[in-house]
């Protein structure tokens, strides 16, 4: 099972972490496979351009929280992951609030080497780094961050599996040292 959720009447609290552009969210999974489990992932939800046109880009904010269904958990046990969200929340906007001030020198390159250092696919990257090379005017991480969730996008069908790999892949850019992948080279 999957559902997910946005809260729009706690934009604000959102924006006073300095997140003035996204709604919070939550992306609900259960499932009795693997580590079967109840699932818990922050989300923030936005409207950014791809290949030119206004679409709504959800991306996730920290890990993910579980409840597993075996060794006796019970709905309270649930209860106690659900009370964690607003914190991945605030830590996921105090992460994008440094983005913020990173400024970057080589804005395209950049976008690829932490592509690749996150292993994304290869053609959708190309594509969103499109997207961020002709909307970003003195660019920072938290352009470039807000980007890499154009990828998801771009996947287009595809399946379940490699969707919530690239996600995961991608939420882990926001607490990366991008001077590191700021350079003028691959």
């Amino acid at each position: 099972t999957i559902a997910a959720f946005e809260f729009p009447q706690k934009a604000s609290a959102l924006a006073s972490l300095g997140v003035k552009d996204a709604v919070p969210g939550l992306y609900f999974t259960t499932n009795d496979i693997g580590q079967s489990g109840a699932n818990l992932q922050a989300t923030m939800i936005r409207e950014q351009n791809v290949s030119g046109e206004k679409q709504r880009v959800t991306c996730y904010m920290g890990s993910s929280l579980s409840t597993t269904h075996d060794r006796k958990h019970d709905v309270s046990d649930f209860g106690q992951q659900l009370d964690k969200v607003f914190a991945l929340i605030k830590d996921g906007a105090q992460q994008l609030e440094r983005l913020k001030k990173i400024k970057l020198q080589y804005p395209a390159q950049c976008f690829m080497n932490v592509a690749k250092e996150l292993h994304l696919p290869k053609k959708e990257p190309q594509m969103s780094q499109e997207d961020f090379t002709i909307q970003a005017y003195m660019p920072t991480a938290y352009d470039l961050y807000w980007m890499l969730w154009n990828i998801v996008t771009y996947l287009g069908s595809c399946s379940v599996e490699k969707r919530v790999s690239v996600q995961e892949n991608i939420s882990r850019a926001a607490g990366l040292r991008y001077e590191k992948y700021d350079v003028d080279y691959a």
